[in-house]
């Protein structure tokens, strides 16, 4: 069976594929910018973004709001984590799986540094914005516990692809600030697979189930 029209527009429209850079791979990205981020870490986050939400994260406007939410996999190996910003309507959903090495660094550096570090390269251009958000985590010692349990699951890159691809829906999830609708959303698939990978698995994972059982959120 085919995913509906809609379904696929939604995927093409609000997905991106992103990354974890290296210390020395987000030094020489940021050497070109002639501001850094504040505050920064040494590893960031990287995707591609439309214009339109990368300008809602201006680090000069409104508060960008944060949670995390967690979700183990069905064979309980692998937890799922869904670290989601957003500013007024508009959400920017990074969903990732906590076994994975590159992801793993990225998360314990964080923590390290109480900074969210983020490197946007803007579609359809050549500009860039690097942003940095303070880490806010009441207790780092659950998510260091659940980085440190977690486990390659027997699922693959599935559960991952089928969690982004429901966060890619804007009624996924609840508004994390009071008085806003989510409205627009993008959602990045984070994790060291190769883009082909990912790519694939998104279009085939077009329907929820084998997530886990109840999320829970961090904060």
């Amino acid at each position: 069976m085919f995913p509906e029209t809609s379904e696929l527009t939604n995927i093409f429209r609000n997905v991106r594929l992103g990354q974890v850079l290296t210390p020395d791979q987000l030094a020489a990205e940021l050497r070109p910018l002639k501001e850094r981020p504040s505050p920064i870490a040494t590893y960031a986050l990287a995707a591609q973004a439309p214009n339109w939400l990368i300008d809602r994260f201006d680090p000069d406007g409104p508060r960008v709001a944060q949670q995390m939410v967690t979700y183990p996999t069905v064979d309980r190996r692998d937890v799922l984590l869904a670290l989601l910003l957003q500013c007024g309507g508009v959400q920017l959903r990074w969903v990732m799986q906590l076994s994975d090495p590159a992801v793993q660094r990225y998360l314990f550096d964080a923590i390290e540094h109480d900074a969210l570090t983020m490197l946007m390269s803007v579609e359809n251009t050549r500009q860039m914005a690097a942003i940095g958000i303070p880490l806010e985590l009441s207790e780092p010692q659950s998510l260091r516990g659940l980085l440190e349990g977690a486990r390659s699951s027997n699922l693959g890159f599935a559960a991952l692809a089928q969690l982004t691809t429901a966060y890619s829906k804007a009624h996924f999830g609840k508004s994390i600030i009071e008085g806003y609708e989510v409205t627009d959303v993008v959602a990045v698939m984070v994790s060291s697979g190769t883009r082909e990978q990912l790519a694939a698995e998104a279009l085939a994972q077009l329907k929820l189930g084998g997530i886990g059982d109840k999320s829970r959120n961090l904060h």
